[in-house]
């Protein structure tokens, strides 16, 4: 099973992967998303416990479904 702070950890390296694609900068991201650089930058390093609201602010900012964010079944 798959540790708390791993799916976190996870979901950063998804949020930061969908950003480079953009490509947009995180601070570009937190602006967009109408978060703080830092609470941005600590999503994307796994050490934030991100809220729906944000994943979800996070997903329409990439234009993918939120389900895309998260651990696949698999991970977990």
């Amino acid at each position: 099973a798959m540790s708390r702070g791993h799916v976190f950890k996870t979901i950063g390296k998804r949020i930061a992967q969908f950003r480079k694609d953009a490509p947009l900068t995180q601070k570009a991201c937190a602006e967009r998303a109408g978060i703080s650089y830092r609470y941005y930058q600590s999503i994307e390093s796994g050490q934030a416990n991100i809220t729906i609201a944000t994943l979800l602010r996070l997903a329409r900012l990439f234009k993918v479904h939120p389900c895309d964010l998260l651990p696949t079944k698999s991970e977990i």
